[in-house]
């Protein structure tokens, strides 16, 4: 999540970019992407007039068994306009397991760590989501 209150500064809009990392596990070493995308994913949240923007990477389809991970990254551009931007990155963790009957158990875990991070050995908070 990313708040800011003063779109009076000239800012327009900030930009957020979900790239796949690596598969453990899993024989396919592609990480699964949202859907009609390619290896990097950028998304933008336009002023619009409320004080809350959101914005969605799109649906991920998990169709093998295995860990999955992931990096978010906010994009900062050249000219800041004195804003402070946040250079640390939110490593996404999601462990994709048989629930029976073609199901599948989502599990999906966050840290946030520098860009250089040994992202595999991070401490990772999570939450469970049924596919």
């Amino acid at each position: 999540a990313k708040i800011f209150n003063d779109w009076k500064a000239g800012i327009s809009k900030f930009t957020f970019e979900l790239e796949g990392l690596k598969t453990v596990g899993v024989s396919d070493t592609k990480v699964p992407m949202p859907e009609g995308n390619g290896d990097k994913v950028s998304i933008s949240s336009n002023k619009d007039g409320s004080s809350t923007q959101t914005a969605s990477f799109g649906s991920i389809a998990y169709t093998k068994n295995g860990t999955y991970y992931y990096k978010i990254s906010e994009v900062i551009p050249k000219d800041t306009a004195g804003i402070n931007y946040d250079t640390s990155v939110t490593y996404v963790k999601v462990v994709v397991t048989s629930k029976g009957a073609g199901e599948k158990n989502i599990k999906i875990s966050t840290a946030k760590a520098n860009e250089n991070a040994a992202y595999e050995n991070l401490e990772y908070s999570s939450t469970e989501q049924n596919a």
